[in-house]
């Protein structure tokens, strides 16, 4: 018998979950390696008044935040200019994950349109998607 295929490392090593990118100085997790979170709901709180955003990502977190901060079509982004007429900081919003490991992106939709059912944030009412 000949062997067809030999694996360079054992299939348990292949198998296990790596994280893509490593925390550094002062990341928006704090070091737990949540920043790498992907396919959740989040939701996110404005610090200088009283509202709220929630949204869904298969992205990971720290790229989906940095995109509310940096992306002029952003709804966080224009609430922040808009309303307060400054740019989105970490230090000027919260932000949490709701929920993760969701099977599909239906499901994932699914639980965030009832969230904003249910929490009714008005960043997403005031500034719409923009498609």
């Amino acid at each position: 018998i000949i062997p067809i295929f030999l694996s360079a490392k054992p299939l348990s090593q292949s198998l296990q979950k790596r994280n893509d990118t490593p925390c550094s100085a002062g990341c928006i997790c704090g070091n737990t390696h949540r920043c790498n979170i992907k396919n959740f709901v989040y939701h996110i709180s404005c610090n200088l008044c009283v509202d709220e955003y929630v949204g869904e990502t298969f992205r990971t977190y720290r790229t989906r935040l940095n995109e509310h901060r940096t992306k002029p079509t952003s709804s966080v982004r224009r609430h922040f200019l808009h309303k307060h007429l400054i740019l989105p900081t970490f230090d000027n919003m919260t932000h949490k994950i709701l929920k993760t490991g969701f099977q599909n992106t239906l499901h994932r939709k699914h639980f965030e349109q009832s969230k904003i059912n249910e929490i009714q944030p008005n960043i997403n009412i005031q500034y719409p998607k923009i498609r």
